[in-house]
């Protein structure tokens, strides 16, 4: 696994954790299936000419967009990620399609490191866009609706819950950075510094070999 697979799935990996926080106990199945076709969607309509997808799922793209289009039935099993999408709330396809691009990105089923590009850009997208969406769920019912109005997330505690995460996380990172430049000795290989860090910062010893590895191709 080179450096640059490293990066992609270590951000999906946060990404995607953020994501289950804010489905809940959402049908993960479903939330896969709409996240499928989300993708076919995503790359059909902007990115057709860099060979993302397969002649299938080209052909399940076609017909789904022809179904949506005209409100058809749908009777082939290959199709259900189409009555998925189509059944989906808004928060549900952002959620969805950001799951299905972390796990595309973290199972390693991307052709190029283009397609990993791209992946991870609409993860990103979807989870910003879902985390800023004041949403409220009723799992029991199975129903989810949006709230107009509302200018916070008191509505949504696991998006709250996710926005401080990050927020906590980027204070960690900021002074584990600062500690590094301070305290330890730039000649240690990064993953020694992290060493010296744990107990003192609350990341992981590969966050922080990540975080150190990249301030010294910075400061070098």
């Amino acid at each position: 696994m080179n450096n640059f697979e490293k990066r992609f799935i270590s951000r999906a990996e946060d990404l995607i954790d953020d994501l289950y926080d804010i489905a809940g106990d959402c049908d993960t199945r479903k939330l896969f299936d709409i996240g499928r076709f989300g993708w076919l969607l995503t790359v059909g309509r902007h990115y057709p000419d860099d060979e993302f997808l397969t002649e299938e799922e080209f052909s399940i793209l076609s017909e789904g967009e022809r179904i949506w289009r005209q409100s058809l039935e749908i009777e082939d099993e290959r199709l259900a990620l189409v009555r998925a999408w189509i059944d989906a709330s808004k928060v549900e396809r952002d959620i969805g399609l950001g799951l299905y691009c972390c796990a595309m990105l973290m199972s390693g089923m991307y052709r190029n490191e283009d397609e990993a590009i791209v992946l991870f850009r609409v993860a990103s997208e979807r989870y910003a866009f879902a985390i800023m969406a004041p949403i409220v769920i009723d799992l029991e019912a199975g129903t989810h609706g949006e709230i107009t109005g509302v200018k916070n997330h008191d509505n949504n505690p696991a998006a709250e819950m996710a926005r401080r995460r990050h927020k906590e996380h980027y204070e960690l990172s900021k002074y584990a950075i600062d500690h590094w430049h301070k305290n330890i000795d730039k000649k240690l290989s990064a993953s020694k510094a992290a060493e010296e860090l744990i107990g003192i910062v609350k990341l992981s010893h590969k966050k922080l070999a990540e975080l150190i590895s990249a301030e010294k191709k910075k400061v070098t």
